[in-house]
């Protein structure tokens, strides 16, 4: 039934909803006319009766068109598990307040096990009171973006087989998704939660937006999945961002959110695809950003100041196994970390000096808190990163102090270049004609045998600095061997000290 906006008899509804309407034009209000489906008024004209019997006879009919319809309270428990076979649109349509008729049964507008087979349009509804819609099923799109809920928010154990669209709804009191599943993408931009914002065990198989959106209390996200990318950038968190057992399998990004409060971010369980990124997030209070018992990555923490967050019981260089989460499986190399930077389209020179401040961020964090092992871990990195820049970023002496002792940080390399010397020096005192203990030339001191014994020995004396007694012979090249040898090995296991003590004391 099309009328336009405003008639000579001054009857008025919106033009665009006007195939929502019902009946002839015969309730008046504020000097406009309405049918009784968009009658703005709580009793519809002191005949509530006919007006439920009205929406009863649309959905007898299939007839789900509730466009602009104004729904006054207590009424709405008759879409209670409802089967909408075809599109359900209640775009703008506003749910009153008003008490419940039932007892048993909140104020709001219930739509507990509806099913939605197509499509549910709420785009600007209004919901004065509550919203219940646990356990419904919606196989099409479920559109709510700029919906306003003023009342309680239930969506427990929702079903969302077609995209969800929460864009910029206003949530005034909790919102409750606990155990709700999101089949395709869910969108939750620019959303307002006054309120508690509890997605505990909800699924979201793809990728889950909450950019921009706003928590004013706290956002819990427990034991909650994430199957494609979890995207809270811009996001603001004023009170507790619950994250912990959630499990993140692509990709959660928080760069240039804003966490006022506590962030716990416990027992994760991640794959080897897993990103975190919090670049140029704000952490008003950093001691309270903690990360517990699980598994992380150096990139991570790029362009964010790391260095206060609470770091307990967690492991920093393994990835977790191919197909399983949170279990640590294969070494994580620094090359691993450039790859991931790049995946997100940093290149590789920023990538390596992007890491080198990250890792001595963490390297400040572990020292603080004593965890000297992993201090001496994000040392090496950082050093590492930089040298892959070009031997000229370290420079001939740092680039020579990598070789001969990895930064200081590798102790086993310390003590094989210090026996690789040895044994050179070994070699050259036995294969050197002019040589004492040379075994191609006849020798007074000793025989075949004898001579590479005695060669041996020798090498090993003067690498030790004991000494040796020299055989009466003129200067030569093997005493500038020894003399050598004598310099170098003595700077060798220094080296090999300062890395053993690094590795074992601070």
């Amino acid at each position: 039934m099309e009328r336009s906006l405003v008639d000579n008899e001054g009857y008025w509804c919106q033009t665009q909803y006007s195939s929502a309407c019902y009946g002839a034009p015969e309730y008046k209000h504020n000097y406009r006319r309405y049918c009784i489906l968009h009658l703005p008024t709580e009793n519809k004209g002191g005949t509530p009766g006919r007006f439920r019997k009205t929406v009863q006879s649309k959905l007898e009919r299939n007839d789900f068109m509730f466009a602009g319809v104004y729904f006054p309270g207590g009424i709405m428990e008759y879409f209670l598990g409802v089967t909408f076979s075809e599109e359900a649109n209640f775009r703008k349509a506003t749910f009153g307040k008003g008490l419940s008729w039932h007892v048993d049964i909140p104020e709001g507008a219930h739509f507990r096990g509806a099913t939605f087979s197509k499509g549910a349009d709420f785009f600007k509804a209004t919901f004065s009171e509550g919203a219940y819609f646990q356990k419904a099923t919606f196989n099409g799109e479920a559109n709510f973006q700029k919906t306003t809920f003023n009342g309680e928010t239930n969506f427990q154990e929702a079903t969302f087989n077609g995209e969800a669209n929460f864009q910029k709804a206003t949530f005034s009191e909790e919102a409750d998704f606990q155990e709700a599943t999101f089949s395709e993408e869910a969108n939750f931009s620019g959303a307002t939660f006054s309120e508690g914002a509890h997605f505990f065990g909800a699924t979201f198989s793809e990728r889950a937006y909450f950019l921009g959106a706003s928590f004013s209390k706290g956002a819990h996200f427990s034991e909650a999945t994430f199957n494609g990318e979890a995207e809270f950038v811009q996001a603001t968190f004023n009170g507790e961002a619950n994250f912990r057992k959630a499990i993140v399998r692509k990709g959660a990004y928080f760069s240039e959110a804003t966490f006022k409060e506590r962030a716990i971010f416990y027992n994760l369980e991640t794959s080897s695809q897993t990103a975190f990124d919090f670049t140029d997030a704000t952490m008003e209070k950093p001691e309270r950003i903690s990360f517990h018992t699980t598994l992380l990555r150096p990139s991570w923490f790029v362009d964010v100041d790391a260095q206060k967050f609470d770091f307990s019981d967690v492991e920093w260089f393994k990835l977790p196994n191919k197909g399983e989460l949170d279990e640590g499986g294969e070494e994580l190399r620094l090359e691993d970390e450039i790859e991931a930077l790049r995946g997100r389209g940093i290149e590789q020179v920023q990538s390596l000096r992007k890491l080198t401040k990250a890792c001595r961020r963490l390297m400040n964090n572990a020292e603080e808190n004593r965890d000297y092992p992993t201090a001496n871990e994000m040392h090496y990195w950082s050093m590492e990163a930089q040298r892959k820049e070009g031997w000229s970023r370290l420079g001939l002496i740092a680039t020579l102090y990598w070789a001969l002792s990895g930064h200081g940080e590798r102790p086993l390399r310390a003590f094989g270049v210090l026996v690789a010397m040895y044994a050179v020096f070994a070699s050259l005192y036995m294969l050197l004609p002019s040589s004492p203990f040379s075994v191609l030339s006849s020798s007074d001191v000793c025989e075949y045998m004898g001579c590479i014994g005695q060669g041996a020995t020798y090498s090993l004396s003067a690498l030790a600095r004991l000494l040796p007694a020299e055989p009466k012979l003129s200067p030569g090249l093997f005493q500038f061997l020894v003399t050598v040898e004598g310099l170098l090995a003595p700077l060798q296991i220094a080296l090999l000290l300062l890395a053993v003590r690094r590795k074992v004391m601070r």
